[in-house]
């Protein structure tokens, strides 16, 4: 066996602008102020060679994108709690992920982003990540603070911070203060075993994360963790964000849609980033280090209440909101994956049964709907009453019904108009608690859906 010694004179570089390289895009404005907005922290960063891209097994010399990168508030002088983050596969340069990782920091919290190498030696990868997170940990505690500590990642990264997680939290025993796992669009969790789901720490916090139109991973790879994994209901959420348009921008809900970096194929960076990672992630970690922070749970894990699916609003209205439950189904209208959970690849294939259910089916055409008949609400958000304006070719019949994100019915009624034309129905909104709604509208020129949020 041989052993490579490496002497590191530990350099701190200021990485502001590598984490400021992004355009901003579309109408929805950035957060500001509470969960997600961004902090008053500069970054700063210190750099190690990364276990996998040495030159003897890759052929290539170590560079600034093959190593450890450890990113943390300037000035920091005692321990912060950890976000050890694991990339997609091809995403080894951490500015795919720019802003998302120098939002975390400017919020006090220190990052590690561990690369590895494009392989198909799956097992050297996992080694990559577990050691580069450990060797973070080692070097650095005055950086670190390893009792409060959690994992997020994304694809690849993602199915694999579970099982590396496990053995971080039962063997290393970090998170003795506070865990939590965010996986985003996962792919194979590779080393994953059910006992090990069985058996997972249920003081864990747990925000898995889907995304509606991902052509790359199967949805079912999420909801096996998820439904599998022994985490208490009340500790954990799975959440569903769906694409919406608004003044013909779109906010795409697609496999690569928690990228945002200045890279030639990185994602775009606008709203969605804010209100479904930023702000989720912001809450996620604050409610895991402070328990009692009752704010920050209802953001991160509300189980579906308005200010954790609220995804902004531009043009006078809100945007679709996210889905949110704890018995997660496969969307009927999810385009077929590349990665399939069925494939000889993953190792969970056996827990691939997860079938369409009616209230995955609801909500799927009211979130994906059928748009022929034109309608509109106000105001937004509401309180006591809406105005549903209905536009019709036709004298006839329709219904109107409200349903919550996961496709509970709360009011239904029919009502007739009686001429062609654009018409006024005033709907009373008394007995609806605070939340995320769904109006729709069928008559016999189609259906249309539109979100609405009550708010007092």
């Amino acid at each position: 066996m041989r052993f490579f010694f490496v002497f590191l004179i530990v350099v701190v570089f200021s990485t502001t602008e590598f984490f400021a390289q992004t355009t901003y895009r579309g109408p929805v404005p950035r957060i500001t102020t509470g969960f997600g907005a961004s902090g008053r922290f500069q970054v700063d960063t210190v750099r190690f060679p990364a276990v996998g891209w040495d030159s003897a097994s890759t052929g290539l010399p170590i560079n600034s994108s093959r190593s450890v990168e450890v990113f943390f508030p300037r000035g920091t002088t005692s321990p912060r709690p950890t976000l050890l983050f694991a990339h997609g596969f091809g995403g080894n340069d951490a500015r795919f992920y720019g802003e998302l990782l120098g939002n975390c920091v400017s919020r006090g919290y220190t990052v590690v982003f561990v690369p590895y190498p494009i392989s198909i030696n799956f097992p050297s990868l996992y080694r990559t990540l577990d050691s580069g997170f450990a060797e973070a940990v080692r070097r650095f505690p005055n950086l670190i603070d390893s009792t409060r500590i959690g994992f997020a990642g994304h694809s690849f990264g993602a199915g694999a911070i579970p099982g590396i997680a496990h053995k971080a939290f039962t063997q290393r025993r970090w998170g003795a203060n506070g865990k939590f796992l965010f996986p985003m669009a996962p792919w194979y969790a590779l080393e994953t075993s059910q006992e090990q789901l069985r058996t997972f720490p249920r003081d864990t916090k747990l925000i898995m994360q889907i995304y509606a139109d991902d052509a790359t991973n199967d949805h079912r790879l999420a909801m096996d963790m998820f439904l599998n994994i022994a985490i208490p209901a009340a500790e954990k959420d799975f959440v569903t964000v769906f694409a919406d348009t608004v003044q013909n921008y779109v906010y795409g809900a697609g496999h690569g849609l928690c990228t945002t970096g200045g890279l030639a194929g990185g994602g775009t960076f606008d709203g969605y980033d804010y209100y479904a990672v930023f702000r989720l992630l912001d809450a996620l970690m604050q409610y895991t280090f402070d328990n009692t922070n009752a704010a920050a749970k209802n953001v991160a894990l509300g189980n579906g209440s308005a200010e954790q699916v609220f995804m902004g609003s531009a043009a006078g209205r809100i945007l679709k909101p996210l889905g949110v439950t704890d018995r997660p189904a496969p969307i009927p209208t999810a385009p077929r994956a590349q990665f399939q959970c069925e494939n000889q690849t993953n190792p969970r294939r056996a827990f691939c049964t997860l079938q369409v259910s009616s209230v995955a089916q609801s909500l799927a055409q009211t979130t994906q709907g059928i748009t022929p008949l034109r309608i509109t609400i106000a105001p937004q958000p509401a309180s006591d009453e809406i105005r549903l304006g209905v536009q019709v070719q036709t004298a006839q019949e329709i219904t109107v019904s409200l349903t919550d994100v996961l496709g509970n019915e709360h009011l239904r009624f029919l009502h007739v108009i009686a001429s062609a034309g654009t018409h006024e129905i005033v709907l009373p909104l008394d007995a609806l608690p605070n939340g995320v709604y769904f109006c729709r509208v069928q008559s016999k020129e189609g259906v249309n859906t539109a979100p609405l949020l009550v708010r007092r």
